[in-house]
C-alpha cells in the first residue's frame, strides 16, 4: 500500500477555495431557479387577469348591444344626449 500524502495548506486552500465558488454557484442557481419560478407564476397571475378582463370588456360590449337594441326598439333610430339624458330621433324623409 502507497503511503499518504499530506497536501500542503496552500494547496488544500486551494482545494477548498474552488469548492467555496461551486456551492456560492449551486447557491445562486438555485436563487435564480426560485426566482424564475416567481416570475412565471406572476406572469401566470397576470395572464389570467387579462383574460379575465377580456371577457368582461366583451360582456361589457354585449350590453351595450342589447341595450343600443331595446332602446332603438323602444324610441327608433336618433341621438342619445349622454350629457343630459335627451333622445332626439332622426327625421324621416
Amino acid at each position: 500500500m502507497s503511503e499518504s500524502i499530506k497536501l500542503q495548506p496552500e494547496e488544500l486552500q486551494a482545494l477548498q477555495d474552488i469548492q467555496s465558488k461551486y456551492q456560492d454557484k449551486i447557491y445562486r442557481f438555485g436563487q435564480l431557479t426560485l426566482e424564475r419560478f416567481s416570475l412565471e407564476e406572476r406572469s401566470k397571475q397576470l395572464n389570467d387577469l387579462e383574460n379575465q378582463i377580456k371577457e368582461e370588456y366583451i360582456q361589457v360590449q354585449k350590453d351595450e348591444q342589447q341595450w343600443t337594441s331595446e332602446i332603438a326598439s323602444k324610441y327608433g333610430d336618433g341621438n342619445l344626449s349622454l350629457k343630459d339624458g335627451t333622445f332626439t330621433p332622426n327625421q324621416k324623409n
